[in-house]
């Protein structure tokens, strides 16, 4: 029986002084990646009035994903 990978969602900061942020556990690999692919998922690309203000607030940021049970 083969056990399925799961993945949780991070997001990461690039100043080094915020901790990574876990956004949501259990996910596929495919759930993960399409979430990845969004550009309102990284800081440089986000254009919306809350990732603006989540920037400005905490600077540089990117959401990326790690597989769980490492």
């Amino acid at each position: 029986m083969e056990i399925s990978k799961t993945y949780r969602l991070v997001r990461f900061y690039a100043d080094g002084k915020r901790t990574a942020k876990v956004l949501a556990t259990g996910k596929t690999h495919e759930q993960v990646a399409r979430w990845c692919a969004d550009p309102e998922t990284n800081s440089e690309t986000a254009s919306s009035d809350a990732a603006r203000r989540h920037t400005a607030a905490n600077g540089k940021w990117f959401d990326g994903f790690q597989e769980e049970g490492q």
